[in-house]
Protein backbone atom coordinates (compact mmCIF):
# COMPACT_ATOMS: atom_id res chain seq x y z
CA UNK A 1 0.00 0.00 0.00
CA UNK A 2 1.35 3.59 -0.54
CA UNK A 3 4.39 2.18 -2.67
CA UNK A 4 3.92 4.86 -5.77
CA UNK A 5 4.11 7.26 -2.52
CA UNK A 6 7.34 5.84 -0.98
CA UNK A 7 9.05 5.98 -4.51
CA UNK A 8 8.30 9.39 -5.34
CA UNK A 9 9.69 10.56 -1.85
CA UNK A 10 12.44 8.35 -1.82
CA UNK A 11 13.21 10.25 -5.71
CA UNK A 12 11.72 13.88 -4.34
CA UNK A 13 13.69 13.52 -0.96
CA UNK A 14 10.36 14.13 0.75
CA UNK A 15 9.09 12.64 3.81
CA UNK A 16 6.41 9.85 2.30
CA UNK A 17 4.10 10.87 5.10
CA UNK A 18 4.26 14.54 3.26
CA UNK A 19 3.29 12.87 0.20
CA UNK A 20 0.18 10.22 1.23
CA UNK A 21 -1.17 13.23 3.44
CA UNK A 22 -1.42 15.49 0.41
CA UNK A 23 -3.17 12.29 -1.52
CA UNK A 24 -5.22 11.37 0.81
CA UNK A 25 -9.09 12.61 0.91
CA UNK A 26 -8.61 16.17 2.11
CA UNK A 27 -12.12 15.71 4.47
CA UNK A 28 -13.02 12.60 6.46
CA UNK A 29 -14.64 9.82 4.77
CA UNK A 30 -17.31 7.10 5.77
CA UNK A 31 -14.68 4.73 5.69
CA UNK A 32 -13.09 3.45 9.07
CA UNK A 33 -9.67 1.61 9.69
CA UNK A 34 -9.68 -0.51 12.65
CA UNK A 35 -5.69 -1.00 13.17
CA UNK A 36 -5.61 -3.86 15.03
CA UNK A 37 -3.78 -5.90 12.28
CA UNK A 38 -1.21 -7.49 14.95
CA UNK A 39 -3.59 -7.31 18.05
CA UNK A 40 -4.02 -4.00 19.45
CA UNK A 41 -1.95 -2.05 22.00
CA UNK A 42 -3.56 0.15 24.80
CA UNK A 43 -5.90 0.78 26.22
CA UNK A 44 -7.66 -2.38 24.91
CA UNK A 45 -4.18 -5.09 25.18
CA UNK A 46 -6.03 -7.27 23.15
CA UNK A 47 -3.69 -9.67 21.28
CA UNK A 48 -6.55 -11.40 19.46
CA UNK A 49 -8.45 -8.32 18.16
CA UNK A 50 -8.48 -8.36 14.78
CA UNK A 51 -7.74 -4.93 12.12
CA UNK A 52 -10.79 -3.99 10.03
CA UNK A 53 -11.62 -1.61 6.94
CA UNK A 54 -15.32 -0.87 7.20
CA UNK A 55 -17.34 1.39 4.89
CA UNK A 56 -16.19 0.46 1.40
CA UNK A 57 -17.87 0.78 -1.74
CA UNK A 58 -17.69 0.80 -4.99
CA UNK A 59 -16.66 4.06 -4.97
CA UNK A 60 -14.32 4.10 -2.76
CA UNK A 61 -10.43 5.39 -3.38
CA UNK A 62 -6.86 4.57 -2.31
CA UNK A 63 -6.91 8.44 -0.76
CA UNK A 64 -9.99 7.54 0.99
CA UNK A 65 -8.46 4.47 3.11
CA UNK A 66 -4.91 6.46 3.22
CA UNK A 67 -7.41 8.97 4.72
CA UNK A 68 -9.38 6.85 6.94
CA UNK A 69 -5.65 4.88 7.87
CA UNK A 70 -4.50 8.52 8.79
CA UNK A 71 -7.73 9.30 10.76
CA UNK A 72 -7.57 6.19 12.83
CA UNK A 73 -4.13 6.35 14.21
CA UNK A 74 -5.41 9.91 16.05
CA UNK A 75 -8.77 8.49 16.94
CA UNK A 76 -6.30 5.74 19.09
CA UNK A 77 -4.41 8.18 20.17
CA UNK A 78 -7.27 10.39 21.48
CA UNK A 79 -8.88 7.10 22.92
CA UNK A 80 -5.74 6.51 24.96
CA UNK A 81 -5.48 10.60 25.56
CA UNK A 82 -9.22 9.82 27.37
CA UNK A 83 -8.46 7.27 29.28
CA UNK A 84 -5.62 9.08 30.72
CA UNK A 85 -7.53 12.40 31.48
CA UNK A 86 -10.30 10.27 32.75
CA UNK A 87 -8.15 8.82 35.68
CA UNK A 88 -6.83 12.77 36.26
CA UNK A 89 -4.05 13.16 34.18
CA UNK A 90 -4.70 16.23 31.95
CA UNK A 91 -3.50 16.68 28.88
CA UNK A 92 -2.49 20.14 27.88
CA UNK A 93 -1.08 19.85 24.45
CA UNK A 94 1.04 16.46 22.17
CA UNK A 95 4.71 16.56 21.92
CA UNK A 96 5.80 15.07 18.59
CA UNK A 97 8.97 13.57 17.69
CA UNK A 98 10.57 11.07 15.15
CA UNK A 99 9.08 10.11 11.47
CA UNK A 100 5.50 11.79 12.63
CA UNK A 101 6.82 14.97 13.14
CA UNK A 102 8.29 15.60 10.07
CA UNK A 103 4.78 16.05 8.20
CA UNK A 104 3.19 19.62 9.39
CA UNK A 105 -0.12 18.31 7.11
CA UNK A 106 -0.32 15.13 9.71
CA UNK A 107 0.56 17.36 12.50
CA UNK A 108 -2.30 19.71 11.78
CA UNK A 109 -4.58 16.69 11.30
CA UNK A 110 -3.61 15.41 14.80
CA UNK A 111 -4.29 18.45 16.19
CA UNK A 112 -7.92 18.60 14.58
CA UNK A 113 -8.99 15.39 15.91
CA UNK A 114 -7.35 15.46 19.13
CA UNK A 115 -8.64 19.20 19.93
CA UNK A 116 -5.40 19.83 21.66
CA UNK A 117 -2.16 21.92 20.52
CA UNK A 118 0.09 19.82 18.77
CA UNK A 119 3.80 20.52 19.14
CA UNK A 120 7.66 19.69 17.72
CA UNK A 121 10.48 20.21 19.39
CA UNK A 122 13.87 21.89 17.96
CA UNK A 123 15.50 18.31 18.29
CA UNK A 124 13.21 15.65 17.28
CA UNK A 125 15.37 12.51 18.18
CA UNK A 126 13.84 12.53 21.43
CA UNK A 127 15.65 9.45 22.50
CA UNK A 128 19.02 11.16 21.91
CA UNK A 129 18.52 13.90 23.69
CA UNK A 130 16.93 12.18 26.73
CA UNK A 131 19.95 10.41 26.81
CA UNK A 132 22.23 13.40 26.62
CA UNK A 133 20.10 14.71 29.85
CA UNK A 134 20.46 11.98 31.93
CA UNK A 135 24.31 11.98 30.90
CA UNK A 136 24.10 15.33 32.09
CA UNK A 137 22.38 14.56 35.29
CA UNK A 138 24.76 12.00 35.63
CA UNK A 139 28.03 14.46 35.38
CA UNK A 140 25.92 17.03 37.51
CA UNK A 141 25.29 19.23 34.26
CA UNK A 142 22.07 19.45 35.28
CA UNK A 143 20.36 18.66 39.37
CA UNK A 144 17.60 16.65 37.62
CA UNK A 145 16.19 14.94 34.59
CA UNK A 146 13.29 17.65 35.20
CA UNK A 147 16.16 20.49 35.28
CA UNK A 148 17.85 19.22 32.20
CA UNK A 149 14.41 18.75 30.03
CA UNK A 150 13.09 22.35 31.58
CA UNK A 151 16.83 23.61 29.81
CA UNK A 152 17.13 21.76 26.91
CA UNK A 153 13.74 20.72 25.34
CA UNK A 154 12.64 23.58 22.85
CA UNK A 155 9.42 23.57 20.99
CA UNK A 156 9.68 24.48 17.40
CA UNK A 157 6.38 24.31 15.50
CA UNK A 158 3.05 24.95 17.31
CA UNK A 159 -0.48 23.19 15.50
CA UNK A 160 -3.85 24.55 16.94
CA UNK A 161 -6.78 22.62 16.22
CA UNK A 162 -9.11 24.26 14.19
CA UNK A 163 -13.00 24.09 15.98
CA UNK A 164 -14.88 23.55 12.76
CA UNK A 165 -12.59 19.87 11.85
CA UNK A 166 -12.19 19.51 15.33
CA UNK A 167 -16.50 19.16 15.79
CA UNK A 168 -16.68 17.32 12.52
CA UNK A 169 -14.02 14.22 13.93
CA UNK A 170 -15.77 14.38 17.01
CA UNK A 171 -18.81 13.00 15.91
CA UNK A 172 -16.75 10.54 13.62
CA UNK A 173 -14.45 9.61 16.97
CA UNK A 174 -17.84 8.46 18.52
CA UNK A 175 -18.14 6.21 15.83
CA UNK A 176 -15.16 4.48 15.63
CA UNK A 177 -15.35 4.12 19.67
CA UNK A 178 -18.30 1.25 18.40
CA UNK A 179 -16.05 -0.61 15.80
CA UNK A 180 -13.63 -2.26 18.57
CA UNK A 181 -16.26 -4.10 20.73
CA UNK A 182 -18.93 -4.72 18.06
CA UNK A 183 -16.31 -6.11 16.19
CA UNK A 184 -14.82 -8.17 19.38
CA UNK A 185 -18.22 -9.60 19.90
CA UNK A 186 -18.46 -10.73 16.14
CA UNK A 187 -15.02 -12.06 14.99
CA UNK A 188 -13.48 -13.39 18.72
Amino acid sequence: FCFEEKMEAKRAGRDVYDIIVERANPKPVDVYVLPHFVGSGTPTLDSKSKGAILGLSIDTTKEDISRAILDSNNYDLRLNMDKLQQIGIPIEEIRAIGGGAKSKKWLQLRADVLGKRVCTLKVSEAASLGAAILAGVGIDIFASPQDGAQQWVKIDRVFEPDVKQHSQYRERYHTYLKIYPTLKELIL
